[in-house]
């Protein structure tokens, strides 16, 4: 077991200053771990002994595991600054009170936008190296949906440039532009700068699997909630407010009135959900669940699924008109269930008994549903499967004549729900 751990950084091919301290820590000897292309790099002092190389290319991690063998110093070289998304973490973890000592370079993501002349203060990072790919992936969208202006992308062989282009291009988030460093403070390093809506080119051909991404526009402010790093949009900051509820268009009557829609988010629980979720909204009609669901979170991706081609054409003035961007799908959702990016949360209001069970066979007990029904035939139906029910009955007052109001009675509607079982 190492009796001290150092670990340098380096910004390219040079690193910070070995502090002098850390040489006679070395005296007796030190076991360097490194990538081939940072140990060539290492100016390490002649009269230091070097008692071998762990060389990582492969990966870090079991490299780490192995250390536990090694007695001594060891010195780990890694890029930029070691606690910022690098090994430090994972040091602590393996190693617990064993002392580590950190010279950190500066990290290539502040050396992007120092090269781009943007403060960094205020940018969202996210890190998509190793097991963080899929929370990546989802935590990029989330970010760019709630208007985050300034995003920074730590690519890698799990989520390289080109998926990242193409989740950018298929999120129609073409208001942006984009950045991408690969290999800075090398002589090999490259900047190549793109609109976000751009296919891949050949350009991306001498691009590394672990380039750093700029996301950012070039002079709009955040049109979404303010975010710090790594948190989601809160109710608080973010509620629906009456003041501020959008006159949805609809075919007719047919529309979720607002006291239900209240009730059925109540279920839903957006507020709960991991950020950058997927929901469904299933029969969406004029979309007005989905469309309030994503006014509170609209990191959120919604997938609101619609048979008829007329309410597609609503969800997607409704949405415009209220500055949230769905994805509409206009399909039978017992055809498609199977397709989609799969849910954290669903709400079924149109497509019957038929709808709710496809959603069921195709989504296991993780994932939280919520339907509405307006005949007591259809919410005994929904039984079966979602055994929470309650009754909504609304009555609004109307006036009656100059001296007072009555109250008339609206349709009651059934919400049916079950909760989500924990789980990965």
């Amino acid at each position: 077991m190492p009796n001290s751990i150092f670990v340098l950084g380096f910004a390219g091919e040079v690193h910070a200053p070995i502090p002098l301290d850390w040489l006679d820590a070395f005296a007796q000897g030190v076991t360097i771990v490194a990538k081939q292309e940072y140990f060539d790099a290492l100016k390490l002092p002649s009269d230091v002994p070097l008692l071998g190389v762990l060389n990582y290319d492969a990966g870090f991690s079991n490299t780490i595991a192995s250390l536990v063998e090694v007695p001594g110093a060891v010195l780990i070289l890694a890029s930029g600054d070691p606690g910022f998304f690098g090994p430090v973490r994972h040091l602590r973890e393996v190693f617990g009170g064993t002392p580590i000592h950190v010279a950190p370079a500066t990290p290539a993501i502040a050396n992007a936008f120092a090269r781009l002349g943007l403060n960094w203060d205020d940018a969202v990072v996210i890190s998509a190296l190793g097991s963080r790919a899929n929370a990546a992936k989802a935590a990029i969208s989330g970010h760019l949906r709630a208007g985050c202006a300034k995003l920074a992308i730590m690519c890698s062989p799990e989520l390289g440039v080109a998926q990242i282009m193409k989740l950018l291009a298929d999120r129609g988030l073409d208001d942006y532009r984009v950045d991408v460093f690969s290999r800075l403070g090398f002589a090999t390093q490259r900047w190549v700068t793109i609109p976000a809506g751009s296919a891949i080119g050949p350009e991306f051909d001498l691009v590394d699997n672990f380039a750093v991404m700029v996301v950012w526009k070039e002079s709009a402010t955040s049109g979404g909630p303010t975010l710090q790093a790594g948190q989601s949009p809160s109710i608080e900051t973010s509620a629906i407010g009456a003041a501020q509820a959008p006159r949805y268009l609809a075919r007719g009557q047919m529309i979720t009135k607002p006291e239900v829609r209240a009730v059925v988010i109540a279920k839903l629980e957006p507020w709960s959900l991991p950020f950058g979720a997927t929901i469904w909204d299933v029969g969406a009609g004029s979309g007005s669940v989905g469309l309030d669901v994503l006014r509170i979170r609209p990191d959120l991706d919604l997938v609101a699924i619609e048979l008829g081609q007329l309410e597609c054409d609503l969800i997607e003035k409704n949405a415009a008109s209220t500055g949230v961007k769905p994805t509409v799908v206009h399909a039978d959702i017992c055809d498609v269930a199977n397709t989609l990016r799969r849910p954290s949360a669903v709400f079924l209001g149109g497509g019957g008994l038929r709808a709710l069970e496809a959603v069921v066979a195709a989504l296991d007990e993780r994932v939280r549903i919520v339907a509405s029904a307006a005949t007591l035939e259809s919410a005994l139906a929904q039984r079966k499967h979602l055994a929470d029910q309650v009754m909504v009955q609304i009555h609004r007052s109307v006036p009656l004549g100059p001296n007072g109001s009555r109250l008339e009675p609206y349709n009651p509607v059934f919400i049916s729900s079950r909760k989500a079982i924990a789980g990965e």
